[in-house]
């Protein structure tokens, strides 16, 4: 018997998470991105993390063929940023300051802390893949995180 999705949902939903946007850089299509919120560390060393990826999206298909990829960990108050990410817009891009990595990943500025990282494993599991990949830059502006907790976006739990 299988537990019916929006129940899990809600269960689900109980577990507070940060939020981030995951980008990679297509050569002929440009910048793509999309919001998540499963982001999971899996060593330390060599640093290693695993995101899930819906095989719909157009992101998917841009991070398979770029090998590498970017993680954009957002800060409390970028709930537009997250909006935005979230939805087929072909040009999100447009009105953000970003930048590129060295090696050509696009990186949004503002968050709390990005990451880059290149393709090691990817898994198929239902609609998503599971990618795990090797951290090979990361920095920390800091600040409050965003947070999704119970369907909302917020800034962190006080105290």
């Amino acid at each position: 018997m299988r537990v019916a999705p929006q129940l899990f949902r809600e269960v689900a939903g109980h577990f507070a998470t940060g939020v981030c946007v995951v980008t990679a850089e297509d050569p002929d299509t440009g910048p793509h991105g999309m919001t998540l919120n499963s982001l999971t560390t899996v060593s330390a060393d060599p640093a290693t993390l695993l995101i899930c990826l819906n095989r719909a999206s157009t992101t998917h298909e841009v991070v398979a063929r770029a090998g590498r990829f970017g993680v954009n960990i957002l800060a409390a108050g970028q709930q537009d940023v997250a909006a935005l990410f979230a939805t087929r817009d072909d040009d999100k891009f447009r009105d953000l300051d970003w930048t590129r990595s060295p090696s050509g990943t696009p990186l949004l500025t503002g968050g709390v802390a990005h990451l880059e990282c290149a393709v090691l494993h990817r898994h198929d599991v239902h609609s998503h893949t599971v990618v795990i990949g090797e951290v090979i830059t990361a920095a920390a502006a800091g600040g409050p995180p965003l947070v999704f907790h119970r369907s909302r976006m917020s800034a962190p739990f006080p105290g």
